[in-house]
């Protein structure tokens, strides 16, 4: 599949994890063999935070509402507002504390080892 057919996908049905996070997929476009690029919209209502958890690859965002600290293990917590972008290393432990009165609403990128899942709560941190 190209690049410009995976355009062609339509978003599917919202997914609800980690209580009342809300994850639609936009795209999954093949990188590879062993990789896949996961276009979504994560939204994280106020006050309340993510589980600390890892992905297997990198993830970058662009907040499109709200604003929110991206907390990563062994660095200082990141403010991150609207029309901010971050990224995520492989593998590292994080997590989005939502501050503010309004539901946080990122596009998100996941550049993914596609054997693996999406990603998994760090049962040491939860």
């Amino acid at each position: 599949m190209s690049l410009a057919q995976s355009n062609d996908l339509p978003a599917t049905e919202p997914v609800y994890v980690q209580g009342g996070i809300k994850r639609t997929l936009l795209q999954e476009v093949p990188l590879s063999d062993e990789f896949m690029l996961n276009v979504s919209i994560i939204e994280v209502p106020a006050g309340t935070h993510a589980s600390p958890h890892t992905h297997p690859g990198i993830e970058t965002g662009y907040v499109l509402d709200g604003e929110f600290d991206l907390a990563v293990e062994g660095r200082p917590d990141q403010r991150v507002k609207v029309g901010g972008s971050y990224a995520v290393p492989v593998d590292a432990v994080h997590f989005a504390k939502v501050r503010g009165e309004k539901t946080l609403k990122v596009l998100c990128f996941f550049a993914v080892n596609k054997s693996e899942p999406l990603a998994t709560v760090d049962d040491k941190s939860a």
